[in-house]
């Protein structure tokens, strides 16, 4: 079974929820987002990645080391 350390995982997730906010700001439909609220969609995001990422990885045979 490949692994995947927890640090990596977490580093990955945290820089794609932080690079995929940042570049939909510029988007029309975000233009009213404020900074608070660009960093709640991005916590969420972060935090569903977080989850839905491990289960997935899981099921492909990839561990994430704890």
């Amino acid at each position: 079974m490949e692994q995947i350390t927890r640090k990596d995982f977490h580093t990955f997730c945290v820089n794609f929820a932080y690079e995929f906010i940042s570049s939909e700001c510029m988007m029309k439909e975000f233009k009213k987002l404020t900074c608070g609220d660009a960093q709640e969609v991005k916590e969420h995001l972060e935090n569903n990645l977080l989850l839905d990422l491990r289960e997935w990885l899981k099921e492909k045979g990839v561990e994430v080391e704890d």
